[in-house]
Order: structure tokens, then sequence, then C-alpha cells
């Protein structure tokens, strides 16, 4: 009886610590999330590296852990830590693809966030690869993310054009201005 007593007690204390663990990952997003908006990325950094816990989120379930090694992929491209970036992208890029499909707009966001971490790279063809990819996904995009993707397409279109790729270029630069035109067209549409 004592045994059962002493292992219910045990149990009690592990439930809890997982919940304040919970908690506190929780806490912490929340507050990266509002660091972020207020435009300190250092800080937002610290936060949203504690909301993954340890061993990049392995804890988290899916779907919470590939949001939250996206966010901070995003801090890291943002603060020019493009290597660190790409591997928290590429591990969300996986999860994303396994939880939604290739073919979802998720997919399609970190994609694109992707190719942006590649550009501070200076790695062209590989980003330009990514970029082709997320054009298939653009009719599931908002009209802001739209218009990130056709500066994206015009960034890259003019790297590529010191490499020779002409057709690539062109491509790009067509896909551009019909998603700038989706857009123009659905804001006049619109009441």
């Amino acid at each position: 009886m004592k045994a059962k007593i002493l292992f219910a007690g045990l149990l009690v204390t592990v439930l809890g610590a997982c919940d304040n663990t919970a908690s506190r990952l929780l806490a912490d997003a929340e507050r990266c999330e509002q660091i972020l908006q207020e435009g300190n990325l250092e800080a937002a950094e610290a936060l949203c590296t504690r909301a993954l816990g340890g061993a990049d989120g392995a804890q988290l379930a899916p779907d919470v852990r590939s949001g939250r090694l996206y966010q901070l992929g995003r801090i890291k491209r943002q603060l020019s830590k493009y290597t660190e970036g790409e591997d928290l992208l590429r591990q969300s890029l996986a999860i994303e693809e396994g939880l939604s499909g290739p073919d979802s707009t998720a997919v399609g966001l970190r994609l694109l966030e992707l190719s942006l971490v590649l550009a501070g790279q200076e790695r062209w063809e590989e980003g330009a690869r990514l970029l082709e990819r997320a054009l298939l996904l653009t009719d599931r995009f908002t009209d802001k993310e739209r218009a990130s993707m056709a500066k994206v397409l015009k960034y890259y279109a003019g790297q590529l054009e010191k490499t020779g790729q002409t057709g690539l270029v062109s491509r790009f630069r067509i896909a551009a201005a019909e998603l700038e035109s989706q857009r123009s067209t659905e804001a006049v549409e619109s009441p």
C-alpha cells in the first residue's frame, strides 16, 4: 500500500512538472510574438529558442514544433544568421510536408522563406528551385503573401540575370507580373 501511495505521489509530481514545462514553453512562445511585434529581434530570438525547449522542440506536437521552428527560422534570417535559419526552416518544411502534404500553403511559405535564407548565402540556383516549387502553390497564398512572392521573384530574376539564366529570369518576371496583376484585379473586384 505504501508503494502505491509513493508511486501515485511520484506520478503527480512528474505530471505537474510536464504541465509546468508546457506552460512555460507556451508563455515563452506568446512573449516571443509580442516582442517580435515590437521589433526586438534579439529578444524574440532568445524567447523563441526557449519556446522550442530542448532538442529543437522534439517534445512538442508536430504542428506546434513546425510553427515554432518556422518562426525562429524567420527571425534568424532577419538577423542574418542564415545557416541557423536554413536548418530550422528545413526542419519545419519536412514536418509540414508530412503533416499537410507537399501542396499546402504552409509548405509554400516555408519554401519562400528558405529561398530568402539561401539568397542571403548567395545560393541563387538552389533558392530558384525552391521558388519554382513555391510558384505552384501561390493560388493558396493571401494577397500579402503573393506580394512577397512577387518581390522575391523579381529580386531573384535580377540576380540570376547576372549569371545568364535568361529562361529562368523570364519565367520569374512573368510570374511576378501575374501575381501583381492578381492582386490588382482582386483589389478592384472587392467591395
